[in-house]
């Protein structure tokens, strides 16, 4: 759902010059710029909080395994 979309803006913006990867589009035309560094900022954050996310159910099974004690 998100994908599509930023797919339809970024080809909006950049027309027939976009390449298959975006990053690398913006890298290529806009040179370095504040929205090549703001995309590699959230990307960044959403491959953190997505880690936390899929590492979640295992660290709760190997807790379950120890019988680690639930706080209450």
């Amino acid at each position: 759902m998100m994908f599509v979309p930023s797919a339809s803006i970024a080809y909006f913006y950049f027309g027939n010059q976009l390449d298959d990867n975006v990053l690398a589009t913006i890298g290529r035309i806009g040179g370095h710029s504040w929205m090549f560094y703001a995309t590699q900022a959230l990307l960044g954050v959403q491959i953190l909080f997505s880690t936390v996310i899929i590492l979640n159910p295992v660290c709760q099974e190997f807790e379950k395994f120890l019988s680690v004690p639930l706080r209450k």
